[in-house]
């Protein structure tokens, strides 16, 4: 279980890392567009390494439901922010 925490929490403490990432290079340019794209991958590697928890009965069904959900909401609004970003970027 320590490898799979760590990547868990590797990949957890990388979606806040790359939008401060993005916002400190200017939110609305292209780089910063590329640190949500990065942001919102890890996003799905976190809820990854939660299923893969869960169905290794190494993370409680439960728990691993409730992180799970979670994971995807963030996932949904960096989505939304990387598209709003884009949309900005196009005009």
């Amino acid at each position: 279980m320590i490898a799979a925490r760590s990547q868990i929490v590797r990949a957890a403490e990388s979606i806040p890392a790359n939008i401060a990432e993005g916002y400190g290079r200017g939110i609305i340019s292209g780089d910063g567009a590329r640190f949500l794209t990065v942001a919102r991958a890890s996003a799905a590697e976190l809820e990854s390494h939660l299923r893969v928890a869960q169905a290794s009965e190494r993370l409680d069904w439960a728990r691993a439901q409730a992180l799970i959900l979670q994971t995807r909401e963030v996932r949904y609004l960096v989505h939304r922010l990387l598209v709003s970003v884009r949309l900005r970027l196009s005009h």
